[in-house]
């Protein structure tokens, strides 16, 4: 009787469930031939990765074992333990590098059984015998002698399976010692795992506790302990990684006398503490460091000299001086209060901008946000001059509020200061500091919308006009000049020509003003800016008639920038120095110094009772001179002062009475000929560049040289 088709179907189904059952519950103990065919270039005909139970190697002067053991939980995970020579996590990436090693150690060829006998004596005693445990199945093995090639191979034996050549990378693997595989993480908690820290160093060390996920308290002042210090001091406990280890006998004799102590108590209040010691150098590696770990489990090893660094700080040393432990990058809400009452400011951030919430609601656009940013970069990393504990202190009262959320919520996400008594006394209130800061730190903590303006001082510029006239009086610097079609002309100082590319930076440095930041709506009295001894104004005039920019400089304030602000302005910003530099710089003409190439006729340079003539030929200047006199003529072409240092007489001190180079050039063109005339004296450092002194015949005014503008000349005696 013929079956019908799905009946024949199912009694295939149900062989091969069968077949497979016998597989997995009858064969999991036996090779399978699919398996030796599929490694048959292998040592191990079969490997069993997920089965792997444990793992022995014995050198025999030492013995390594290895088991799987599974974590806590039902999630199926699982950790390596060493068990021999000492019981401890194993370091889990070495032993699967030596599992992968074993899974792919391959057999160069298998030995003859004929030579089996003479191969034996490199086997007594075996240099390494193992056990490979994949339970049901386990594999016995040994490594022997060197085999004759390739070069670092050896004899490499399965019991049941016959003798191979194996590689030197695989009889590498299996000689590394059983400290290759231990846990190199000696330091028992992480610092996330601790609610307190104790460092016990030679010069006091400190105990700190933790208040929230980021911050923590000194032990006996309760100030905020800085978070850059604190990870001076985590950076050391992670590099304190076991380079090699040592016995208990050993450690104990290299500790030495001033070792650190460390104390860690963990959150979780079921775990017992940790306590290592850190101590002399370590026996036969100098570089390294002796690390004894007392608790929990006893271990010994040498670790990096790096991981002391850390643990030598002292309480004093950690104490936190910045107003907020938030970073710049973590700031997600900061507003800022009038006390008891007054405006309030509130910004939070809005992904790559900021959105104003308070007094007006919009977003900040363009320079805004650069000013945004930098107010917080400020905030978060401005450090006070002195910090002490509030706690003796009496009743505070504040005049402005800065609250700063970071992101991320939870506990310790808000920071809250306090301004008081002018701009130079904040009240931190995580842990009651007083904290003495400078004026400008202490100005950006008052409430203003000021600080949120662009940074460019004449938002509008010189639109549709075009400079007529500019004006100077700073620090003695007095200048006047107009603008027509013939260029600039220079009214004061008189008797000089005005120098075109001067002026023209002048102006163009103002018509583009940018302020470092905004520090206030108007001036207090404090700025220096009432009897100000610095401005500098520009007029431009076009169809909509004349207008005039003009700045005022005050007091040097932080980094080398000046309070200023602008004419008709009640605004007071920070101004790069560079801006006020500027409006010092003499506008004379820097130009006598230069002549054409092509106009040369001949060049005189004289030092001392030293003198040398160079003729120059026609022509020369189209690149027919070589040599010396071609580079005084490339120089000579674009020869311009760096600096004009002062108008008048030269001064004693510039060595200019008598010159260490004397320069004559004689020119010819169009309008006859001439001598241009300079002489060069001393070095000096003038705006933090060195220059040579130098005067030219016809100005009375010295100029300034990098050295390599006229290095052709002092070169050619």
């Amino acid at each position: 009787m013929k079956l019908p088709k799905y009946l024949v179907e199912l009694a295939f189904i149900a062989a091969a469930v069968v077949g497979g059952t016998y597989t997995i519950f009858v064969d999991r103990g036996k090779v399978t031939d699919r398996e030796r065919t599929d490694r048959a270039h292998d040592v191990f005909p079969a490997y069993r990765r997920g089965d792997i139970d444990s793992l022995e190697l014995d050198w025999g002067k030492g013995k390594l074992r290895v088991e799987r053991r599974p974590d806590p939980g039902d999630g199926g995970d699982f950790h390596w333990q060493v068990t021999s020579p000492v019981n401890e996590r194993a370091d889990p990436a070495a032993v699967d590098r030596l599992i992968g090693d074993l899974e792919f150690a391959g057999a160069i060829r298998k030995v003859d059984p004929s030579a089996a006998a003479e191969i034996a004596k490199g086997f007594d005693p075996p240099r390494v015998q193992g056990t490979l445990s994949m339970k049901p199945l386990a594999y016995h093995f040994a490594l022997g002698g060197p085999a004759p090639v390739p070069d670092g191979a050896a004899y490499f034996r399965v019991d049941g399976e016959g003798t191979f050549v194996v590689s030197k990378d695989f009889v590498a693997a299996l000689t590394s010692g059983a400290d290759a595989y231990r846990e190199r993480s000696i330091v028992p908690y992480l610092s996330l795992d601790l609610a307190e820290l104790t460092v016990e160093n030679p010069s006091g060390g400190f105990t700190v506790t933790r208040v929230d996920d980021t911050s923590f308290k000194l032990g006996k002042s309760g100030l905020r302990a800085s978070r850059d210090g604190m990870d001076k001091v985590w950076g050391a406990l992670a590099e304190a990684r076991a380079e090699s280890f040592l016995s208990e006998d050993e450690a104990g004799r290299a500790l030495g006398p001033s070792a650190i102590r460390v104390v860690m108590t963990p959150r979780n209040t079921s775990q017992p503490r940790g306590e290592i010691l850190l101590g002399g150098p370590c026996p036969g590696h100098p570089e390294g460091l002796v690390l004894v770990r007392v608790s929990p489990g006893k271990n010994a090893a040498c670790v990096p000299k790096g991981a002391a660094a850390g643990l030598l700080l002292t309480a004093d040393a950690l104490v936190d001086r910045r107003l907020f432990a938030s970073r710049a990058d973590e700031v997600e809400e900061l507003s800022f209060e009038t006390l008891p009452t007054g405006l309030t400011v509130e910004l939070a951030r809005k992904g790559k901008g900021w959105h104003e919430r308070k007094p007006s609601d919009r977003e900040l656009v363009g320079t805004e946000i650069d000013a945004m940013n930098d107010l917080v970069a400020k905030l978060t990393r401005g450090e006070a001059a002195s910090v002490r504990s509030g706690a003796a202190q009496g009743p505070s009262v504040p005049t402005a509020r800065v609250r700063l959320r970071r992101g991320g919520g939870g506990a310790g996400a808000e920071e809250v200061v306090d301004l008081e008594g002018g701009t130079e006394l904040v009240r931190r209130a995580f842990d009651g500091a007083e904290l003495h800061v400078a004026t400008a730190l202490g100005r950006r903590l008052v409430p203003s919308e000021i600080v949120l303006r662009g940074r460019a001082v004449f938002p509008e510029g010189l639109a549709g006009r075009a400079p007529t006239a500019v004006r100077v009086d700073c620090d003695g610097v007095r200048q006047a000049a107009t603008h027509d079609a013939n260029g600039w002309t220079l009214h004061e100082p008189r008797g000089f020509t005005a120098d075109g590319p001067a002026t023209s930076d002048l102006v163009t440095l103002l018509r583009n003003a940018q302020a470092d930041s905004w520090v206030a709506d108007r001036d207090d009295g404090t700025f220096g800016l009432d009897g100000s001894r610095c401005h500098v104004e520009l007029d431009a005039s076009g169809d909509a008639g004349v207008r005039t920019l003009g700045l005022v400089f005050g007091n040097e304030s932080e980094g080398g920038t000046f309070y200023a602000r602008a004419t008709g302005d009640a605004a007071v910003f920070l101004a790069p120095r560079a801006l006020r530099d500027g409006a010092t710089v003499w506008l004379i003409d820097r130009g006598p110094f230069r002549a054409t190439p092509g106009s040369v006729r001949r060049i005189t340079v004289s030092r001392g009772g030293k003198r040398a003539v160079f003729p120059v030929q026609p022509g020369a200047g189209d690149g027919g001179a070589t040599g010396t006199v071609s580079g005084m003529l490339r120089a000579l072409d674009g020869l311009r002062p760096d600096e004009v240092i002062h108008l008048g007489p030269p001064r004693t001190d510039e060595g200019l009475g008598a010159p260490t180079l004397d320069v004559r050039v004689e020119v010819a063109n169009d309008a006859g000929p001439r001598a241009i005339h300079f002489t060069l004296g001393d070095t000096a450092l003038v705006n933090r560049e060195r220059i040579i002194y130098a005067r030219v015949d016809g100005v009375d005014a010295t100029f300034g040289f990098a050295r390599e503008r006229i290095a052709p000349f002092a070169d050619a005696l």
